[in-house]
């Protein structure tokens, strides 16, 4: 699946925040724009933590030319994260787990268990980086997808050799 690509590709992998967070950032941001004209410094406090919440993500970039890839996280248009080379990229893959969650109260106990699926970019038979996972595999092939295109290499499923 050799296809036409750039010398440096950069994709978001996942957010860093629960999805609740990013709901109070989006309440925040016009909270704290009206707040400027009466009480500007907790208006002020809420439009950072607005900006910080919604800006803040993981993400990957692979630099071809140099053979270097950055797993980072974006925190203020901030890069923090290592630099790592590679060989070459082999595949995208999606493998299964298994989450269990206990949750208590009081006297009443219960155990949630779910499958979910991880998305990982192999770069060498040894080196290989978890990217984002999903609850619904179809959601995840379909971004992988997107990514392996700008990559130009293919999507594996191995969720059955586990």
């Amino acid at each position: 699946m050799e296809t036409e690509r750039k010398n440096v590709i950069n994709f978001r992998t996942s957010g860093y925040f629960h999805w609740h967070y990013y709901i109070i950032a989006i309440i925040f941001l016009p909270t704290g724009l009206a707040l400027l004209v009466s009480q500007w410094m907790i208006g002020v406090v809420l439009l950072v933590l607005s900006i910080l919440i919604l800006t803040t993500h993981y993400r990957m970039e692979v630099n071809f030319r140099n053979k270097t890839y950055h797993d980072h996280l974006w925190i203020l248009w901030m890069k923090k994260g290592e630099k790592k080379s590679f060989e070459k990229i082999d595949f995208l893959f999606i493998k299964s787990g298994h989450v269990s969650q206990n949750m208590h109260y009081k006297s009443l106990s219960s155990t949630v268990e779910k499958t979910v699926y991880d998305g990982y970019i192999q770069f060498s038979v040894n080196d290989k980086v978890h990217m984002l996972t999903k609850d619904d595999k179809e959601v995840l092939y379909y971004r992988l997808e997107k990514i392996a295109a700008q990559l130009g290499v293919e999507v594996k499923d191995v969720t059955e050799v586990n």
